[in-house]
């Protein structure tokens, strides 16, 4: 771009929407300020300044994304939601979530980008370990129970829910999804949008579902209790459910459904399994040697002595030392020792792993594992873990 030209809005916006997509932005974050317009794009889950607008160019650039979403440009001190798509000759079609939200220098714009999950990975393909990916597998191959995902958000939930729902996805199966938003089309799937102002919400829809034969469901997230109920009971009367939750850890899910008003035995009795997640940056080619003394506590106790404990390097193609993301979990299958371990305790959160059968391996542990198979660094486990130590 000329330095000279003065940009128009509709350049600046398409340069952004640009500048997003070739750095593999998950989110674009318009923030204003007394004096403009300061971007943010989140890449590999962390924010990074990326340009600054001046006043003159602010109000401008706003109200071109918003029209591009389909928002009420008069409309400026209420939230607003809409969707725009990013055409560009000879590249494949990208489109973006838009959120609007006053704030006290003007509106807030955070746009999402929503084709990320283009390409969909298969369940041995999302960085579990071996023992959680056939613990996984061993779940959904059961014609009824539940299986929840939880994590917090951006950990990558809905990526392990539909890899799930696409490994069971075959014609002798009815799968039907609630979802807000759907962010990715699955063919072959019966896939609903939940719309909570016309009564299209999470509960009303899975009751629905229920009276259409199905044999497996999947309610995006669980929000309140009548829908936690609801799934729950699908889930004991001889349906596969999915559903994600947002929570830290396993032993943490059971409790809020708890708080939500499940009882004990009807929690225990309609589980599978509960899957806590994370995502850790992985380290790019130019990673160096780890040679710190917690590096080598580390390697000691790694599954293969000769392993090398790496930190970030930094290069021209990376960012900072890293390059895309991975997931790390925890896998907490509800076995029968394990169901009588729960129904004997006073609440789950006053248990850990030792309390239940042959323990399991926790968010901290499979991180660990990451940076001792050379995929991540100690940085990055320290960093996603530090709040969920048991």
């Amino acid at each position: 771009m000329n330095p000279q030209a003065t940009p128009s809005a509709s350049g600046l916006v398409e340069q952004l929407l640009a500048d997003a997509t070739t750095k593999r932005a998950s989110d674009v974050h318009i923030e204003p300020h007394r004096d403009g317009l300061k971007v943010r794009l989140r890449i590999d889950g962390l924010l990074h300044e990326h340009q600054a607008l001046d006043r003159a160019h602010s109000n401008a650039v706003i109200a071109r994304i918003k029209i591009l979403a389909g928002l009420d440009i008069g409309q400026q001190r209420l939230p607003q939601d809409g969707r725009l798509k990013l055409e560009r000759p000879g590249r494949q079609q990208q489109e973006f979530r838009v959120s609007s939200c006053p704030t006290l220098f003007g509106e807030k714009l955070v746009l999402r980008h929503i084709d990320h999950l283009s390409t969909l990975p298969k369940l041995n393909q999302l960085g579990m370990q071996e023992s959680q990916h056939q613990e996984l597998t061993n779940a959904i191959e059961h014609p009824w129970g539940m299986v929840l995902v939880t994590g917090p958000t951006g950990s990558g939930k809905t990526v392990t829910l539909y890899a799930a729902l696409q490994a069971l996805n075959q014609a002798h199966r009815n799968i039907s999804t609630i979802e807000d938003p759907i962010e990715m089309t699955l063919p072959g799937i019966n896939q609903v949008q939940c719309h909570e102002a016309i009564g299209l919400g999470f509960a009303n829809t899975l009751r629905t579902f229920l009276r259409q034969d199905p044999d497996v469901l999947m309610v995006g997230e669980i929000r309140d209790g009548v829908t936690a109920k609801m799934a729950i009971e699908a889930a004991q009367t001889g349906h596969l459910v999915f559903s994600s939750l947002h929570t830290h850890t396993a032993l943490a899910t059971l409790t809020r459904l708890r708080h939500l008003g499940i009882s004990t035995p009807d929690l225990v009795g309609a589980l599978r399994l509960v899957l806590s997640q994370s995502l850790m940056r992985k380290l790019h080619h130019c990673k160096q040697p780890d040679d710190s003394a917690m590096a080598h506590r580390l390697m000691g106790q790694g599954k293969q002595a000769s392993s090398r404990i790496y930190q970030a390097g930094g290069c021209e193609q990376c960012r900072s030392g890293y390059l895309g993301r991975i997931g790390v979990f925890e896998t907490l299958p509800i076995t029968p020792a394990v169901r009588q371990t729960l129904l004997q305790a006073q609440s789950p959160e006053s248990l850990s792993a030792t309390d239940l059968e042959g323990g399991w391996i926790d968010l901290r542990q499979a991180a660990a594992q990451h940076v001792v198979d050379g995929i991540s660094s100690l940085n990055e486990m320290n960093r996603i873990t530090s709040e969920v130590i048991h």
